[in-house]
């Protein structure tokens, strides 16, 4: 089973920085990964080519251990004031024995945001620890 593993910036710097010394894939592949040929990674790092400047910059800003950078303002963190009328909301349809889906959770935010006038096209949902 394929298992998809997240990989810091500054490794897929090392290995743009030793394909720009002059090596080829098949020798960066050997050289990081120890593996003959594998088709799988080629891929892998022809993608990381075509971004080879946004993982630089990510790399100069200081964010290189960073295993997904995001651009600045992709990210919206709701204040306690704005997520109260959310978690009321889902305690009070809990209490009456709804089971609370992620696009129930995902409409209300909706709600909220545009209350607050934050209007998002895409809304993402992850649970404060």
């Amino acid at each position: 089973m394929y298992r998809r593993t997240a990989i810091a910036y500054v490794h897929m710097k090392l290995v743009l920085d030793y394909i720009a010394e002059g090596h080829d894939l098949d020798e960066t592949i050997l050289r990081f990964y120890r593996l003959n040929k594998n088709r799988s990674k080629k891929k892998q790092i022809n993608k990381w080519l075509k971004c080879e400047v946004t993982i630089r910059e990510t790399c100069e800003s200081g964010r290189g251990s960073h295993l997904n950078a995001r651009q600045l303002r992709d990210a919206t963190v709701l204040s306690k004031s704005a997520e109260l009328p959310i978690v009321l909301r889902i305690n009070t349809v809990r209490k009456e024995g709804v089971f609370v889906s992620w696009s129930m959770l995902r409409l209300q935010a909706k709600e909220v945001v545009s209350d607050i006038g934050l209007v998002k096209t895409c809304l993402q949902l992850q649970a404060r620890g």
